[in-house]
């Protein structure tokens, strides 16, 4: 995802033809330019556990998939710890989405996590998505960290 170096500008990325909106281009192809590499995830994980949101410290094991029981979980729908970097998954559907505030007091419940630095925020948006932005804030998670979107198709059949 890019954005502009004006304080209010939003997190955006654009799938496909950008000769409709050439300053978007630009503004894409600078960014990359400074911003971090792409990443490419290959994980298989060896089990998967379903956490309570009300559990006051959950210990995370490497490979092993995280999904809330409730759906209101702050800010993530799955993670996962890999290689010493940790992997959060926001699914979204519609064209714009937010980190929630939260989402640093609520990782504090967690322990065995790799260092803030290596941390990825990851939306999971459809593949006939042809936008997606979320804004961008000063302070919270987003302060200190790119946001990575990812574009899947509908697995159900």
């Amino acid at each position: 995802m890019f954005r502009s170096n004006n304080t209010h500008s939003r997190w955006h990325t654009t799938f496909g033809d950008f000769s409709a909106n050439p300053a978007l281009g630009r503004a894409q192809e600078e960014t990359l330019k400074a911003g971090p590499p792409p990443i490419s995830l290959s994980i298989v994980p060896s089990g998967s556990w379903a956490f309570d949101h009300s559990e006051p410290n959950i210990e995370i094991e490497e490979n092993i998939y995280f999904v809330p029981l409730t759906a209101n979980e702050v800010g993530i729908d799955s993670f996962i710890v890999n290689a010493e970097h940790l992997y959060m998954f926001q699914f979204a559907s519609g064209i714009q989405r937010s980190v929630n505030h939260g989402l640093l007091a609520a990782l504090k419940r967690f322990s065995n996590l790799p260092p803030p630095v290596n941390w990825h925020y990851i939306f999971v948006v459809p593949e006939d998505s042809a936008t997606f932005s979320c804004p961008h804030y000063v302070d919270g998670f987003l302060a200190d960290h790119v946001p990575y979107i990812a574009q899947v198709g509908n697995c159900m059949s």
